[in-house]
């Protein structure tokens, strides 16, 4: 597992998470209409899916040959959009505005699919999130 800082990776991440999504919007019209089989998992223990969601996960992203898988806290600023690149002079951790609202940025990791469930559970996930396979399917 490796926590994905660099700006040039965070951009190739983005691309790979718009194959699959619309939108960081978990509301709104969530998956590419190219997108042919479609699952949820909500989590439902906070901000992590449950043990077994997350078995069925790496189970699914098995069946597509995928080694890897993304993790990236969505619910943030600075998540780049498909009109804006990731900036990084916006990644500076937290930001309080003028009325006090926190504004958080977004955070990815590159995770193998053999990880352990307690390992996933020790990511800082601590907003809304996505997990999705690195090769965009």
């Amino acid at each position: 597992m490796r926590k994905i800082t660099s700006t040039n990776e965070i951009n190739d991440l983005s691309d790979t998470y718009y194959k699959v999504f619309n939108n960081t919007n978990p509301f709104d019209k969530i998956f590419c209409e190219q997108i042919e089989y479609k699952t949820l998992l909500f989590n439902t223990m906070g901000f992590h899916l449950t043990e077994k969601q997350f078995t069925v996960l790496k189970c699914v992203l098995r069946a597509f040959n995928c080694e890897k898988m993304y993790i990236s806290v969505t619910e943030c600023f600075d998540f780049p959009n498909k009109k804006r690149s990731f900036d990084k002079s916006c990644n500076n951790g937290m930001r309080i505005t003028g009325d006090n609202n926190l504004l958080y940025k977004s955070e990815h990791w590159l995770v193998d699919i053999d990880i352990i469930y307690k390992d996933y559970l020790n990511l800082p996930i601590v907003l809304e999130n996505a997990i999705y396979s690195t090769k965009g399917r």
